[in-house]
C-alpha cells in the first residue's frame, strides 16, 4: 500500500507533502501572476491605442453630425489637415485615377501624368474612393482605422517581447510614452507614414524571422521568391523603405546564401518592373519609383537656409498655386524637374561647403536634436515628451554598438534598419513626417535602452548594499 494512502500528508516516496510540493505551488502561482500580467499590459496596449484614435477622430464624427455642410466644404478644399489630409498628391492622383484620367494630377489642377508619388498608396486609395463614390469622409475612416490597427499591432507586439525578456510593463510603459507624445503623428494626420511604416516594420521581423530560417538551412525557394515579393512591394510604397529593405536583405544573405540573395532581388526587380516601363512609356523617361528626388534635394539646398524643411520653403512648393505651380503645368512633370536638377547639380558644385554643412544639420535633426522644425515648437502639453523622447533611440543605438554585450537578432537589425532608413534622409531632405515610420523600431530601442539602464541601477544597488 502506498503511504499517501495511510498517511495523507506524505508523497509516493514518502517524503512530507509539503516539502516537495511548496515549490511546486510557488512556481505555479508565479506563473499564473505572469501569465496575468501579460494578458493585462497587452489589453491595457490595445486598449489605450484604440481609445486614442477614437479621441483623434472624434472631431469629424462630431462634425459630421452637427455640421454636415461645412464638413462637406471642408473636404472639399485643396488641401484639408489632420485625419482628412490623406497625402494630398496621393489623394489628387487617386481621383484622377477613379476618375478616369490614369496616374496624374498631384496638384489639384490638371497636368497629366505623373510619378510624383509612389504608387503603392495611390492605388489603396484610388480603390477606396472608388467604392465609396468619392466620399472622401469614408476614406478617412478607413484609413484612419487600418493605421490604428497597424498601431495596435506593433505596440502589442514589443510588448509581448518585453514579457519574454521579463519586462513587459517597462515596454508598455514606453509603448505609452511614445502613442501620447506622438499623438497627433499617430492619430490626428493620415499621410502615407501609415503605410511606410507597415513595411518598415515588416522588415525588421522579416529580418529576425530570415535569421532563424537561414541558421536552420530551411530557406527554401518559394520563401525567398515571397521574401523577394515583399521587397518589390514595400519598394512600391517607398523607395527608401525599399532601400532599407535591399541594405537588410543584403546582410543577412550575402555571406550566407548569396545565389538567394540574387533570387530575392531579382524577384523584387521583377514587382517594380512593370511600374517603371510605365514611367518610360507615359513620360519619356526611366522613373524606378517616384519622378522627384531632384526636386527634394533643390528644396534642401537651394530654398532652404539650413536645409532642413520647413513651412517656409514648403510654400514654394507646386501644390500651392502660384509661380511654381504654373512653371509645373506649363512645362510638363519631367522638363520641371530638369530645371530643378540643374539648379541643384550648380549650387552643389559651387557651394560644397554649404552643401556639406546642411547635411551636418539633417544628421542632427534626424537623430539628436529637432533644429529648425516648427513642429517641435509649438505651445503643447506633449512638448516636453517629445523633446525628452528625440534623441533616446539615437543613444540607445550608440549604447548597444559600443557596450560589446552580444547582441540578439532583432536588435541588431533594428539598429541596422534604423541607420539605413535615415541615411538617405541625411543626404536628401528631412523634416519630421519622415521619420514616422520608424516608430516601432525607435520604441524598441527605447525599450532597449531603459531596460539597461535599469541593470544598471540594480547591479549598482548590489554592489553598494
Amino acid at each position: 500500500m502506498l503511504l499517501p494512502q495511510r498517511y495523507p500528508l506524505f508523497d509516493d516516496l514518502g517524503f512530507p507533502e509539503g516539502v516537495r510540493s511548496a515549490r511546486e505551488r510557488w512556481v505555479e502561482a508565479a506563473r499564473r501572476e505572469r501569465t496575468k500580467a501579460r494578458w493585462s499590459s497587452l489589453t491595457a496596449s490595445v486598449g489605450l491605442t484604440l481609445i486614442l484614435a477614437f479621441f483623434g477622430i472624434v472631431p469629424w464624427l462630431i462634425q459630421r453630425v452637427a455640421a454636415p455642410a461645412q464638413l462637406k466644404q471642408q473636404l472639399a478644399s485643396h488641401m484639408p489637415m489632420g485625419n482628412a489630409h490623406l497625402g494630398a498628391e496621393y489623394y489628387n492622383i487617386g481621383l484622377a485615377i477613379a476618375d478616369g484620367r490614369g496616374f496624374s494630377d498631384p496638384f489639384v489642377v490638371q497636368s497629366g501624368p505623373t510619378a510624383w508619388m509612389p504608387p503603392l498608396l495611390v492605388w489603396i486609395q484610388a480603390g477606396l474612393i472608388r467604392l465609396f463614390e468619392g466620399d472622401r469622409y469614408w476614406v478617412m475612416l478607413v484609413v484612419v482605422a487600418l493605421k490604428t490597427l497597424l498601431l495596435t499591432v506593433c505596440g502589442a507586439a514589443i510588448v509581448r517581447h518585453g514579457w519574454r525578456r521579463s519586462n513587459g510593463w517597462i515596454a508598455f510603459g514606453v509603448v505609452a510614452a511614445f502613442l501620447f507624445s506622438e499623438f497627433y503623428a499617430c492619430f490626428g494626420f493620415t499621410h502615407d507614414g501609415w503605410l511606410i511604416l507597415a513595411g518598415v516594420t515588416a522588415t525588421l521581423f522579416g529580418l529576425t524571422r530570415m535569421d532563424a530560417i537561414v541558421d536552420a538551412d530551411q530557406l527554401t525557394l518559394g520563401k525567398t521568391i515571397a521574401w523577394g515579393a515583399l521587397g518589390g512591394v514595400i519598394a512600391l510604397a517607398s523607395p527608401v523603405a525599399g532601400f532599407t529593405w535591399a541594405v537588410g536583405t543584403s546582410l543577412c544573405l550575402w555571406r550566407r546564401m548569396p545565389l538567394s540573395l540574387v533570387v530575392a532581388g531579382v524577384i523584387s526587380i521583377v514587382v517594380v518592373t512593370p511600374w517603371a516601363i510605365r514611367n518610360k512609356v507615359v513620360l519619356g523617361r526611366f522613373v524606378p519609383i517616384k519622378s522627384n528626388v531632384f526636386f527634394e534635394f533643390d528644396q534642401s539646398l537651394a530654398l532652404d537656409s539650413d536645409g532642413l524643411l520647413d513651412w517656409r520653403t514648403m510654400s514654394n512648393h507646386p501644390y500651392h498655386a502660384g509661380p511654381e505651380q504654373d512653371a509645373y503645368v506649363k512645362m510638363g512633370e519631367i522638363a520641371y524637374l530638369k530645371t530643378k536638377q540643374e539648379r541643384f547639380l550648380s549650387q552643389m558644385k559651387s557651394q560644397r561647403g554649404e552643401f556639406w554643412l546642411k547635411i551636418r544639420n539633417r544628421l542632427i535633426a534626424t537623430t539628436l536634436f529637432p533644429l529648425g522644425f516648427s513642429e517641435f515648437s509649438q505651445p503643447s502639453l506633449m512638448l516636453p515628451f517629445r523633446w525628452l523622447l528625440y534623441p533616446l533611440p539615437a543613444l540607445a543605438v550608440i549604447g548597444l554598438l559600443i557596450l560589446g554585450h552580444p547582441l540578439s537578432s532583432l536588435q541588431r537589425w533594428a539598429v541596422v534598419i534604423y541607420i539605413a532608413y535615415l541615411i538617405p534622409y541625411v543626404f536628401c531632405s528631412y523634416y519630421p513626417r519622415y521619420g514616422f515610420p520608424l516608430f516601432a523600431v525607435k520604441i524598441l530601442l527605447c525599450y532597449w535602452l531603459l531596460e539597461r539602464a535599469i541593470v544598471l541601477v540594480r547591479h549598482t544597488q548590489a554592489r553598494f548594499a
